[in-house]
C-alpha cells in the first residue's frame, strides 16, 4: 500500500541546474559566435543582441562563468578556427583564413596566432603542409 511516509523524493539540486544552465549558456554563445565567423566579424554589440540582453550584462555574465571578457572570447574562438582550418590544409592563402576567421588585417591575425600558439601561422601551415606529405 502506497504511503507519503515511504516516498522519499529528494528536492531538485538548484545549484546542479543553475550549473547546467550557465553551461548550455555558454555554449549557445559559442556556437553563435562560430556559426557567424565565416560571414562576418561578430561584434559583443551583436552577440548581445543575439542572446537578448545588455553588452554589459554579456560582459559580466561570460566573465563570470569563463574568465576572460566576451572580446577575448570571440577572438578565442576565432583563434581555435583559424587552427582547425590550418590543421586541415584547404586553406590557399592567410590573407583568406584571417578574413574566414573574422579578422579584417593579416598582420593582426599572425600577431595574435603566435601569441597565443607560440608560432606564426605561416610557420604553423607549412609544418602541417610538411606532415601531409
Amino acid at each position: 500500500m502506497y504511503s507519503p511516509k515511504n516516498c522519499q523524493v529528494s528536492p531538485p539540486n538548484y545549484q546542479l541546474l543553475q550549473l547546467m544552465n550557465e553551461q548550455g549558456w555558454i555554449i549557445q554563445i559559442k556556437n553563435l559566435i562560430r556559426t557567424s565567423l565565416p560571414e562576418t566579424k561578430i561584434t559583443v554589440e551583436d552577440l548581445a543582441e543575439a542572446v537578448h540582453v545588455s553588452p554589459r550584462q554579456l560582459h559580466r555574465k561570460v566573465k563570470a562563468l569563463t574568465g576572460v571578457s566576451p572580446v577575448k572570447l570571440i577572438q578565442e574562438i576565432q583563434l581555435q578556427l583559424a587552427l582547425e582550418e590550418l590543421e586541415k590544409g584547404e586553406i590557399l592563402s592567410l590573407g583568406d583564413l584571417a578574413f574566414k576567421c573574422g579578422f579584417e588585417y593579416q598582420g593582426y591575425f599572425s600577431t595574435i596566432f603566435k601569441n597565443r600558439f607560440g608560432i606564426s601561422p605561416r610557420e604553423y601551415w607549412k609544418d602541417s603542409m610538411k606532415q601531409a606529405s
